[in-house]
């Protein structure tokens, strides 16, 4: 009896109990504060923003917007799509250092002795361009073609309004099969919003040898698939990473599509829908990449991960792209 009234023992339950209380209550109000956003404070307001301003599709633009509406992923090429070749140009020049670098030899070389010490997660299995929340200067090619009015309108048509552009970097995977799936090589629906868009430009082939994604088109927002596993605010990690056991007894083989592409393809995504990496094993994926939310969308990886080093050159950009960066 004294051990259970032990006032060391009463204190650490009771933290235990008020830090469930408090995580659960703080979950609930994010839940709500993601409904209230989402129907009735920002989204509204930058919805009538696409809206009042308006723009033109080319027919190409067209294409790829039906293709997202229907089965939450397009394929088109950057010259189709009609990118700056001069932007073009340079982002290759750009990637192609990083690709041939030292840092990513190292980081080659050492992977199958890193994967044998340690637990891998997330996006452990890539190098990227970047190291977390870099300074750009709005000159860089992944800001220039991230922001031009030929991706962004397409983003922000099947978004239905002026969308957040809140990461770009360039990766490049290691094409090394360490045996097992390693975070988000597993099938999962991205965390941030109910409906985004991720866009990939490959800046070599990607084949099946290169480790590319995977995805289960009819699976986004009010799509065939999208009550399995369903995105919700704040959701779980469980709640999110369906195994591969399950997918496959849900969704049929023949229902899911390997994002393989030449260079210059874009692949346009909502990343709400299921979908998983691929494990490189002949060539890495070598790609850019842009992630475009909502307002309304929730937690910390919406906050804008890169800075810019200066708003000189800004005045330049619509006024959609100005939003984009706000």
């Amino acid at each position: 009896m004294g051990e259970l009234l032990d006032p060391r023992r009463l204190r650490k339950a009771a933290s235990r109990i008020r830090g469930k209380i408090e995580g659960r209550v703080g979950t609930s109000i994010r839940r709500w504060r993601y409904v209230l956003d989402s129907k009735y404070l920002r989204n509204p307001v930058s919805t009538r923003r696409l809206t009042s301003e308006g723009s033109h599709l080319t027919p190409v633009q067209q294409e790829a917007l039906a293709d997202l509406r229907a089965r939450g992923i397009a394929f088109v090429s950057q010259e189709r799509l009609g990118i700056d070749p001069a932007d073009w140009r340079d982002l290759r020049e750009l990637i192609d250092q990083f690709a041939a670098s030292e840092r990513v030899r190292d980081r080659i070389h050492e992977f199958p002795a890193l994967a044998a010490q340690k637990q891998l997660r997330g996006d452990d299995y890539m190098v990227k361009l970047y190291p977390e929340g870099p300074t750009l200067p709005p000159t860089n090619p992944l800001l220039r073609i991230g922001l031009c009015p030929a991706l962004l309108d397409v983003i922000n048509h099947y978004l239905g309004l002026w969308s957040k552009l809140v990461y770009t970097d360039a990766w490049h995977t290691i094409p090394v099969d360490i045996g097992r799936r390693v975070g988000s090589q597993s099938w999962h629906r991205d965390p941030e919003d109910r409906r985004m868009v991720k866009a990939y430009l490959y800046c070599r082939d990607v084949d099946e040898g290169a480790g590319p994604m995977e995805y289960v088109p009819g699976s986004a927002s009010g799509g065939p698939y999208a009550d399995l596993w369903p995105w919700r605010p704040r959701g779980t990690h469980a709640e999110r990473y369906p195994s591969d056991e399950e997918v496959a007894a849900k969704i049929p083989r023949a229902d899911r599509i390997t994002c393989t592409g030449r260079a210059g393809t874009f692949v346009l995504c909502d990343t709400d829908g299921l979908h998983r990496g691929g494990i490189s094993t002949t060539s890495p994926r070598v790609l850019a990449t842009w992630t475009f939310v909502t307002p309304a969308a929730l937690g910390t990886t919406v906050q804008r991960r890169f800075t810019l080093a200066s708003a000189r050159a800004l005045h330049v950009l619509s006024a959609a792209a100005m939003f984009a960066l706000g």
